[in-house]
């Protein structure tokens, strides 16, 4: 089984290159944002430091966040995630730069049914790619219990990792309202005035 290790922001350059000397005969598959996303002079110590393969990019908003980091050769790995990089088009365009550095993509997906969907069928629209043994793109999903997800999706993942693409039209999700209900805690409704 894999391993990929996630600090989410919380080191710094010098605690990743000590993970990095601890960690050496494990075989990780990436470390995900070790530091803070925003801190490209760090990300570039640090890939120039380390034989982790570095994954980020679901904290990086459109085209423009993610080409620096391209640019500068510091990601092993990109991981956008639809709902904060600008949706599906700008997802594409973030993975053909990323086809062009030669990244590959694990999309990042948190939240409801319809970032889900959507962010399914974004990575079934993504190349296959193989890279140190392994096929991707991987897909990054919250595996937690959550009912406005599952509400709405069957986001049950196949004894051999794959999942199936919601089927329905657009991204594949039909949000009833009514199955809203058990969730609600308030309700107001906005009308035109006579």
């Amino acid at each position: 089984i894999g391993l990929m290790v996630d600090f989410n922001e919380a080191g710094d350059v010098a605690q990743t290159q000590d993970f990095a000397r601890r960690t050496a005969d494990d075989d990780l598959i990436w470390v995900e944002e070790p530091i803070v996303h925003d801190d490209l002079p760090d990300w570039r110590r640090l890939s120039a430091s380390t034989h982790l393969a570095l994954a980020a990019g679901e904290s990086l908003y459109g085209l423009a966040g993610f080409r620096d980091y391209f640019s500068a050769g510091v990601l092993s790995l990109a991981q956008p995630d639809l709902a904060l990089c600008g949706g599906l088009t700008e997802g594409l365009r973030i993975a053909a730069m990323a086809e062009a550095f030669n990244v590959p993509i694990a999309p990042h997906v948190w939240g409801t049914a319809i970032n889900f969907g959507a962010s399914l069928h974004f990575a079934a629209a993504l190349p296959d790619r193989s890279r140190a043994g392994r096929r991707f793109p991987y897909f990054e999903m919250d595996a937690s219990f959550n009912p406005l997800r599952s509400e709405f999706t069957d986001d049950a993942v196949q004894p051999d990792g794959t999942m199936a693409l919601p089927a329905g039209p657009g991204h594949g999700v039909a949000i009833d309202p009514r199955r809203l209900t058990p969730y609600l805690t308030a309700h107001k409704q906005l009308g035109a005035t006579a």
